[in-house]
């Protein structure tokens, strides 16, 4: 309808809305406000890129009970901070990328957070969920440095997937909690959290490569038989202490637990062989203990130098 209108400042509706279709303003990098009066907006649905790269745009106010926000809505919309909306029941890749955000609201049971959701969101704080959470796919919340903490609930009977790079340069997220029988964590889904020491998941059955590299947890559990853990996992962890294993061992990888400087002790459960990568336990200088009950040992290039 607006879309490329370059030239428009402001738009306000002073009666109800209930859709606002794809790409309606897309590229109207001169708006600046969109408002939409108050009473009796049950539920708003916006379309794919209805906003997207409006990079103008600082405040949207759209008071209703509930949201629905498709793919790429506010992608590009570099300023827009100001946020007043209802409660987003659902939501598409990519939705809020590149924004000014500070805080959102997610609703509904069995709630997924799309890829790449919040990537880029440097200034969000805080995202509360109203129900519970299923799955958070890759890249979800990438570079959202200002998150300080991350909790919600779950009532999966399934193994919760955090996807790759899902944390990825979250640099101030000291606090990552909660309760859930087991986890499933994507490549570099921590990677960077140079703040996050608090951190409570359901035994890990899967992890993939520099899931927590550079992160500074301390302790943690893996669990499942035949368990690899992957390249550089823990890579750059200097305040992991230990890690605790339910189940067996059956290799860990190049660099696995490099840099480790505070690991204590590692005792683990293994099969009839386990490998131990190059320099995986490289400059762990702490390391006192590492117990292997059984199985036949090969051992890389520098594994403990």
């Amino acid at each position: 309808m607006f879309e490329g209108a370059t030239n428009l400042q402001s738009v306000g509706f002073a009666g109800k809305v209930k859709e606002i279709k794809a790409s309606a303003f897309r590229g109207c990098t001169g708006l600046v406000t969109f408002s939409i009066g108050p009473g009796g907006n049950g539920n708003i649905v916006i379309g794919e890129n209805a906003f997207a790269d409006c990079s103008n745009m600082i405040a949207f106010h759209a008071p209703s009970d509930t949201i629905s926000i498709a793919n790429n809505t506010f992608n590009g919309c570099t300023k827009l901070y100001d946020l007043f909306i209802g409660a987003i029941t659902e939501i598409g890749e990519q939705s809020f990328a590149n924004t000014a955000v500070t805080q959102v609201i997610l609703k509904g049971d069995n709630f997924v957070v799309p890829q790449s959701a919040f990537e880029n969101c440097s200034n969000l704080l805080s995202v509360v969920f109203t129900n519970t959470l299923s799955e958070i796919k890759p890249s979800a919340f990438k570079n959202c440095a200002s998150l300080p903490s991350f909790h919600f609930q779950t009532n999966t009977i399934n193994s919760f997937p955090i996807g790759a790079f899902a944390f990825y340069g979250c640099t101030n997220l000291e606090s990552f909690r909660v309760q859930l029988n087991t986890t499933v964590v994507g490549e570099s889904a921590f990677e960077g959290c140079m703040s996050l020491t608090d951190i409570s998941l359901g035994p890990i059955v899967k992890i993939e490569k520099r899931a927590f590299a550079k992160s500074q947890i301390t302790q943690l559990t893996l669990s499942g038989d035949k368990l690899v853990i992957p390249t550089s996992t823990f890579e750059g962890c200097s305040k992991l202490i230990t890690v605790g294993f339910m189940g067996t061992v059956a290799e860990i990888q190049e660099n696995a637990f490099k840099f480790c400087s505070s690991l204590q002790s590692l005792v683990m459960n293994t099969g009839a062989t386990i490998v131990i990568g190059d320099t995986a336990f490289y400059a762990c200088r702490s390391l006192k203990q590492l117990h292997m009950p059984q199985g036949e040992l090969t051992v890389g290039a520098n594994a403990f130098f």
